[in-house]
C-alpha cells in the first residue's frame, strides 16, 4: 500500500473497507441471504374453536403470508399451558382466565386474537338421575385444573343455581376423561366439551349447565410470549391474518373444512360440527370490538374482570396486571385499517 503526504489514498481506503465488510459478512455466516428463523411454535389443545389453526396450515395460509409455524397438539388444556409455561412453545391457544393465571405466575402471555366465545360448547354433564345442579349436593363434580377457567365456570354455574361451593365434593378430572369417570361411577357430573360432550350424550348422560349460563366467562384466545411479539411482530401479524383467513375459508367451504379440522383434532365431522355450533367465532371486526375495554359479554374485559375477582378473592394474584398490558389489539387493528384503505375508491 502507498501513502501520499502521510495519508492513505481514497482508493486504498475503499479497498480496505470492502475487504473488512466481506470479512464481517463471512464471520456472521452471511452468504447474501437473510438468516433463516426458527418456526413459531404454538401449543394447541382439543377444542373445536381452535381447529381452524390446522385449517390454516393445511390450506397453506401460513406459508402464503410468509410465516413458518409449528403446531403442537396437546390433548389436555392444562398440559398445553404447562408446555408454554416451561418454554416449549412461543404461543398458546387458551382461555382469557388462564392467560391471566399465566401472567400471575410470572410467565407473561399477551393476547393477539380472540378465537371464540363459548355458548353451549362447554357443559357440565351428569348422570341422568340428576336433573339440576342442585341435585349434586353431596356428590362429586369435576373440573379440569384448580384455579383454571374450568374451575371458575363450574363454581359460577353452581352459584347461579344457588348451590354453595362446600355443598359439592370436587375432583380434578381432565375434560376428555369425564365420560370414563362417569362410566366407572367416580363422579356424578363433570365439565367437558367436544368430542366428549357428544359421546356422553349418546350414552344417555345429560347437560346440567352450559357456558351461556355464565355469559362472558369462557372466551378463547391466542396469546404469545411478549418477547416473541417484540422480536417478531411481522410474523405474529402474518399468523393473525392467516387465522382470520382460515375462519373465512371455513365459512365458505364448510364441508371440506369440517373434515380437515375434525381429522386434526381426532374427532368425527359430526362432533366437530356440534362443537362449532356451540361457539361464536368473531371475524376481524368482532375481534376489534372484543379487544376494546367494555362491559358486554362480547368483550374480553368481561372475562378478565370475572377472572380477576375470582383469583383476587382466592389470593392467587401477587399483583394485578392492567388489561391493556395483556391484550394487544394492534394486529387486528392494523388488518382492519388495511381493509378500510382497500375499500376506499
Amino acid at each position: 500500500m502507498t501513502r501520499e503526504n502521510g495519508r492513505w489514498r481514497i482508493s486504498e481506503i475503499r479497498r480496505i473497507l470492502i475487504v473488512l465488510l466481506c470479512v464481517a459478512m463471512v464471520a456472521a455466516g452471511c452468504s447474501g441471504k437473510p438468516e433463516a428463523k426458527s418456526p413459531i411454535r404454538i401449543g394447541v389443545n382439543v377444542w373445536p374453536g381452535y381447529a381452524y389453526i390446522f385449517l390454516a396450515a393445511e390450506k397453506g395460509l401460513f406459508k402464503k403470508n410468509g410465516v413458518d409455524v409449528t403446531l403442537n397438539l396437546i390433548p389436555e388444556q392444562n398440559a398445553s399451558l404447562k408446555v408454554y409455561e416451561e418454554g416449549g412453545a412461543d404461543g398458546v391457544l387458551s382461555t382469557m382466565p388462564d392467560v391471566l393465571l399465566l401472567n400471575s405466575r410470572g410467565k407473561p402471555a399477551t393476547v393477539v386474537l380472540v378465537t371464540d366465545f363459548s355458548v353451549t360448547g362447554d357443559v357440565i354433564i351428569g348422570r341422568p338421575e340428576f336433573k339440576t345442579l342442585a341435585d349434586l349436593k353431596g356428590k362429586k363434580l369435576s373440573f379440569e385444573g384448580v384455579n383454571t377457567f374450568s374451575n371458575i365456570f363450574v363454581l359460577k354455574a353452581l352459584e347461579g343455581a344457588g348451590v354453595k361451593e362446600f355443598d359439592v365434593i370436587f375432583e380434578n378430572v381432565p375434560a376428555h376423561q369425564v365420560l370414563s369417570r362417569l362410566e366407572d361411577g367416580g363422579i356424578a357430573a363433570g365439565h367437558t366439551w367436544e368430542p366428549t360432550k357428544s359421546q356422553a350424550l349418546k350414552k344417555g348422560y345429560i347437560v346440567l349447565a352450559e357456558a351461556k349460563d355464565v355469559p362472558g366467562v369462557i372466551v378463547d384466545v391466542l396469546a404469545f410470549d411478549p418477547e416473541v411479539i417484540r422480536q417478531r411482530p411481522r410474523e405474529i401479524q402474518a399468523i393473525v391474518k392467516a387465522l382470520l383467513e382460515a375462519r373465512e375459508y371455513n365459512v365458505v367451504h364448510r364441508e371440506e373444512s369440517l373434515g380437515i379440522m375434525a381429522k386434526a383434532l381426532g374427532m368425527g365431522p359430526e362432533e366437530m360440527q356440534q362443537g362449532l355450533l356451540g361457539i361464536q367465532q368473531p371475524d376481524l371486526n368482532g375481534n376489534v370490538e372484543a379487544m376494546e375495554k367494555g362491559d358486554g359479554v362480547s368483550s374480553l374485559h368481561t372475562s378478565w374482570q370475572t377472572a380477576l375477582r375470582f383469583y383476587f378473592e382466592r389470593g392467587q394474584l401477587k399483583g394485578i396486571p392492567e388489561f391493556q398490558s395483556v391484550v394487544d389489539p394492534s394486529f387486528v387493528n392494523a388488518l382492519a385499517a388495511a381493509k378500510t384503505r382497500e375499500r376506499r375508491p
